[in-house]
């Protein structure tokens, strides 16, 4: 089955960052465009052998320059307390920066810089799923996977494997590089492991989180600690929850994510300190293997790479 029309863009790839693009391009361009995902948006649990962009687990701090993009095609952070129970995604007033057996350490407040905050750190499925459902100016497939790209002089055409095939003068790749289509279409790219891991979870704190980040270096990598309310073991926090990653040479990764909770616990404790005061609860554990890779062109014949498939870096 062929589309009846070509489309100007077919996006691959329905992450935040493929979803923003086909807003973007559909609102603010007026192009035709087609976003074509793997995943089903209709899931509501993590699965553990694929990658879903609406369950994903993760969070993210958006630096104040992307909210306020986003704000300006149309995405409104404060849209989100709408899925949070009225809560607002916290915002990053205060950045404390320390390195593990280091006496100094460097402290910035967003009043210094004459702004009101540096960030805002939100839900990944969260924003997806706020973005995939802003706007009905693309045509969104999904659960679709592309089987195979044909590019051709004045076009490029799109396999998927329910058997229907699109048109499009313009691929986007925006699939965070796992399939491999990147280099179907003549993009090259090297990889450098860097033999650390990313262990990702939820804390809540004895004290409040007071909109406070911090970066702690250790020796065996950074410790990322971003404000961030979620319920953990039917506990809801209350201004006292962060979102953590936590990384660490892959062998001592793999030693901690066999550890009890209490352990657990207590090693983050340790390699954190008490500027919180006790670790309270944690919540179940992802890890995210780290390497660098990169695309040597992020553009062949009708194609161009975008977000992690162009380039994938340490957290």
């Amino acid at each position: 089955m062929k589309s009846a029309e070509p489309v100007d863009v077919v996006i691959i790839g329905g992450g935040i960052v493929g979803t923003v693009l086909a807003k973007g391009l559909a609102e603010k361009v007026g192009l035709s465009v087609t976003l074509i995902d793997a995943a089903d948006p209709q899931q509501n649990n993590a699965a553990t052998d694929d990658f879903n962009p609406f369950t994903d687990t993760r969070v993210i701090a958006l630096a104040r320059r992307t909210v306020n993009e986003l704000s300006d095609i149309g995405l409104n952070l404060d849209d989100l307390a709408k899925q949070h129970n009225g809560e607002l995604p916290p915002e990053i007033k205060h950045i404390e920066v320390s390195d593990k057996g280091h006496v100094g350490l460097l402290n910035l407040n967003s009043r210094d810089y004459h702004i009101n905050a540096f960030g805002q750190v939100v839900s990944l499925s969260a924003l997806t799923r706020l973005a995939a459902n802003a706007s009905s100016a693309y045509q969104h497939i999904a659960p679709a996977k592309v089987t195979r790209v044909n590019q051709q002089n004045n076009s490029v055409e799109v396999l998927l494997d329910n058997g229907e095939t699109l048109s499009t003068k313009l691929l986007v790749i925006a699939d965070g590089g796992r399939s491999g289509l990147a280099e179907q279409v003549g993009m090259t790219k090297t990889s450098c492991d860097y033999h650390q891991t990313a262990i990702v979870f939820n804390v809540h704190t004895q004290l409040p989180h007071e909109n406070k980040a911090y970066e702690r270096f250790t020796e065996s990598g950074p410790l990322a600690f971003l404000p961030f309310d979620s319920e953990i073991n039917g506990v809801k926090a209350s201004g006292n929850g962060f979102s953590v990653v936590w990384t660490v040479e892959t062998d001592a990764a793999k030693l901690l994510m066999t550890l009890t909770p209490d352990e657990f616990t207590q090693a983050l404790q340790q390699a954190f300190g008490y500027r919180q005061g006790k670790v309270l609860r944690v919540s179940e554990l992802a890890s995210y293997p780290l390497a660098l890779t990169k695309a040597q062109n992020v553009a062949s014949h009708r194609a161009v790479v975008v977000g992690n498939a162009a380039q994938a870096l340490h957290p």
